[in-house]
């Protein structure tokens, strides 16, 4: 709900991350914690924003950065400390992300791992709900402390890049990062030996040529797909499967191995590499 005092702020529609209309609660998901997080993580490194507000208006996500206010002087100062910071984390990224950010990670992933979903009574499940608000809050402080420095890290090598390579194009310098082991690559290694175990069952493949064929989403098959990856999910798409989704995580379970499996039903040719996209 719009307040008169957001008449004031400089408003935009967030197309990269939510291009589409937003679900109730998500909707919620995203006003009670990204903000926030944001924020936390703004604070962390003295950077100077005041506050960053999120709006679900006619289904589609707003935000608005605050800026902090002061004389020239005083934000030029700030500006500089904000700067000094993060430079500092830059250098530590590693240390940050293995000492402090992934072991509380896992710890909120635990918590939600480890509840019954299935056999919680009501009360249970809507005391679970109220703790899941605190718990997104935190991963989103979390997130927002992490991939700061992160964007400025990867940024700094891009200027680098260009600077040593004025004729580059203009992704030359992220396409020597490709492919370097982390936790997304690893999940496209995981759903790629998904699909190839799917393809090589036939049960699977059948269900999968006959919704490639009528164009269905998925329907019926679901249970027999989700059994087939029950079985053959590596640890590390387990792993993934209990991380926090961003939206719809419902339909994403029901469909994933039928996308990916689909996908690769157009390489028959027994090539045996990953395809790119795999790996992103």
């Amino acid at each position: 709900m719009l307040d008169p005092a957001d008449e004031a702020l400089f408003w935009q529609q967030d197309k990269m991350h939510f291009p589409d209309p937003l679900a109730p609660m998500e909707s919620a998901m995203i006003e009670r914690s990204l903000g926030r997080g944001f924020g936390y993580g703004a604070r962390a490194y003295d950077a100077p924003i005041e506050s960053v507000e999120m709006r679900t208006i006619n289904g589609y996500q707003y935000q608005s950065m605050v800026p902090m206010t002061g004389t020239p002087d005083e934000m030029a100062a700030q500006g500089a400390l904000a700067e000094a910071a993060i430079r500092v984390a830059v250098g530590r990224l590693d240390e940050i992300w293995s000492g402090q950010v992934l072991p509380e990670v896992r710890e909120h992933l635990g918590f939600w791992g480890t509840f019954d979903l299935e056999g919680a009574t009501r009360a249970a499940f809507s005391a679970h709900v109220a703790q899941t608000w605190e718990h997104l809050r935190r991963v989103w402080e979390l997130h927002f402390v992490m991939v700061l420095p992160a964007y400025l890290a990867i940024s700094e090598f891009d200027e680098l890049y260009r600077g040593l390579f004025p004729d580059a194009a203009a992704l030359d310098s992220y396409r020597l990062l490709e492919g370097l082991p982390n936790m997304t690559v690893e999940v496209g290694q995981a759903l790629w030996t998904l699909s190839r175990r799917a393809i090589a069952t036939r049960e699977v493949r059948e269900v999968l040529v006959s919704n490639r064929r009528s164009g269905a989403p998925g329907g019926q098959d679901g249970p027999r797909c989700r059994g087939a990856e029950r079985d053959a999910a590596p640890a590390q798409l387990d792993d993934a499967r209990r991380r926090p989704a961003r939206h719809r995580v419902g339909h994403w379970r029901r469909r994933r191995g039928v996308l990916v499996a689909r996908d690769v039903l157009r390489h028959r040719d027994g090539d045996a590499r990953p395809l790119r996209r795999a790996s992103r």
